[in-house]
């Protein structure tokens, strides 16, 4: 079976909107909702570092993610092996992974598999962008955060070195 031209569009459509998502809590509902009706598919839920996003009335996970942080300073540890929504019959799992780091999975209630089948790799490919997608905002974050301690610590330089002089 050959993949729908019309949902291929829908898919790169949701793929180029999820840049305009404010936080990861919306990333995952634009996903969620982006892919619960594609053929064969009865809904989706969104694991990332263990917070699961599930939309109202949509298919949700039957247990919490056992991989969330007990605190919310603490770091992920990364998706277990035995992840319980993995091995719920009918959920399909896509891991949110780059290069660099692991940051969860987002899940699709499959109930046709054939006609799920030819949009897999595109779904694939889908939360390959979500985890860069992640990954770039926090990245982008740090990287201002830093600038402002850069800047804060260049400006309390400068009022000591003017100090000094003065006195």
């Amino acid at each position: 079976m050959q993949p729908d031209i019309a949902i291929m569009e829908h898919i790169l459509r949701l793929q180029s909107s999820m840049h305009s998502t404010l936080d990861e809590e919306r990333l995952a509902e634009t996903v969620a909702r982006g892919l619960k009706d594609l053929p064969g598919v009865s809904g989706c839920f969104v694991c990332i570092e263990g917070k699961v996003h599930a939309l109202p009335g949509g298919v949700q996970p039957l247990e919490p993610c056992p991989a969330a942080p007990a605190d919310p300073g603490d770091a992920f540890g990364g998706c277990p092996e035995d992840c319980p929504h993995a091995g719920n019959a009918g959920l399909r799992r896509f891991g949110l992974r780059t290069g660099r780091s692991a940051y969860g999975a987002l899940f699709l209630a499959v109930a046709e598999e054939s006609s799920f089948e030819p949009y897999s790799p595109f779904v694939a490919n889908t939360a390959e962008a979500v985890a860069m997608h992640i990954e770039n905002t926090r990245n982008a974050k740090a990287l201002a955060d830093a600038g402002q301690r850069l800047s804060h610590s260049r400006d309390l330089t400068r009022y000591i070195i003017e100090h000094m002089r003065s006195a």
